[in-house]
């Protein structure tokens, strides 16, 4: 039997209290743009989770009503997008401070700089520098 393969993420899903208060903020913050062809539906129609693009991100985000798992993610950074290069971090702090938007201070992290940010529902979001290089070879920082 051959060996089992992956060939890529196919979306990447955040938890939401609010549906509409997501997809506004999305939208708002990080410019993304809702796919309504692909909305998804319960059984008596309601509408339950949204396909979103993010500009640079090469898969889809759902936007999913789980109120529960969106309060357990409070304060953690499931997932950690990429940005260029320590002026285009910079850029997003000027943006995210122009919407109000909750963040940390631009950092030094262990193979770069980053930042979190927070969603309404308190899980935040990572924006890290590109790695200077392929990962096994990258200058790391401990601590």
């Amino acid at each position: 039997m051959p060996p089992t393969t992956t060939s890529g993420v196919h979306h990447v899903t955040f938890p939401v209290s609010d549906l509409q208060a997501g997809i506004s903020w999305y939208e708002r913050v990080l410019e993304a743009a809702r796919i309504p062809r692909l909305d998804h539906h319960d059984p008596s129609g309601a509408l339950f989770a949204v396909i979103m693009r993010l500009p640079g991100l090469a898969v889809p985000v759902q936007l999913r009503i789980a109120p529960a798992a969106a309060d357990a993610l409070a304060g953690f950074a499931p997932v950690t997008l990429s940005v260029p290069d320590l002026s285009a971090l910079e850029q997003w702090a000027g943006h995210l401070d122009a919407l109000e938007v909750t963040r940390t201070e631009i950092r030094r992290a262990r193979i770069g700089h980053c930042l979190d940010l927070r969603t309404p529902d308190g899980m935040n979001i990572q924006l890290y520098t590109e790695a200077a290089g392929p990962l096994e070879t990258v200058a790391f920082t401990e601590g």
